[in-house]
């Protein structure tokens, strides 16, 4: 499995990264872990960005290549519009511990 995490397709010419991705890609890389995390018992998941942080990512990160990684990662973009991996995301935190997959 590809890790397409992000919301949107991550481009950082820099350092020559293309990674195709969008909402949808987002929400199977999702599914993906809630997935992998039962076959591990795993007892949580940490998403990193709960909203996009294109503001943070153009004030004070000064638009830093490496912090490019993780600018479009959010549940929410950054006009607080949720993605359909927030509705994955919900639906697991309903579930009985040992009931999670995706």
């Amino acid at each position: 499995m590809r890790a397409q995490f992000p919301g949107l397709q991550l481009t950082i010419p820099a350092f020559g990264v293309d990674v195709p991705s969008n909402n949808a890609a987002q929400n199977a890389y999702l599914s993906a872990l809630f997935d992998a995390a039962q076959t591990l018992d795993a007892r949580f998941i940490v998403w990193f960005a709960l909203v996009d942080f294109d503001a943070l990512w153009s004030g004070a990160l000064q638009e830093d290549p490496v912090a490019r990684i993780w600018r479009d990662t959010g549940l929410y973009d950054e006009n607080l519009n949720p993605r359909p991996a927030l509705d994955t995301w919900q639906a697991q935190l309903g579930l009985p511990l040992n009931k999670c997959s995706a």
